[in-house]
């Protein structure tokens, strides 16, 4: 079965470099602590204009996006630093495939235990074999 969830996605860019963070939110407000946390640690980064569109975008901007995000839609956030590194954060709507390995660290210890008792167990047919023979 398919989970909706949301892709948040950070794009550092400098002359020929490109970088690329992402992860997955299960819902619109944590998409957006996590974009909020992002954008406020390149603002020392910023000149004063740039700095002032990503303060009115923290102030009022954020609300729009989560109202997009609730509805279905996405945003996306583009800042150009002082000495020209250009980066944006987007988050998107997806669903995202089941995965192996999403449980929890109690049940793959019990699975794995159970495992090792399988593979090491003797059978039945093992067992009254070696006690015939």
């Amino acid at each position: 079965m398919l989970e909706p969830g949301l892709w948040c996605e950070r794009v550092v860019r400098r002359d020929d470099d490109v970088g690329v963070q992402a992860r997955r939110a299960a819902r619109p407000i944590q998409a957006l602590i996590w974009m909020r946390v992002e954008v406020r640690t390149v603002l020392s980064l910023l000149d004063a204009d740039e700095a002032e569109r990503v303060y009115r975008w923290l102030s009022y901007g954020q609300w729009e996006a989560i109202y997009r995000l609730r509805a279905g839609g996405s945003c996306r956030l583009p800042v150009r630093t002082r000495t020209g590194v250009r980066v944006s954060w987007e988050i998107r709507p997806v669903l995202f495939l089941p995965t192996a390995g999403r449980c929890t660290e109690a049940e793959s210890t019990a699975e794995l235990a159970a495992a090792v008792r399988e593979v090491t167990a003797p059978s039945a047919g093992t067992a009254s074999a070696t006690a015939a023979g």
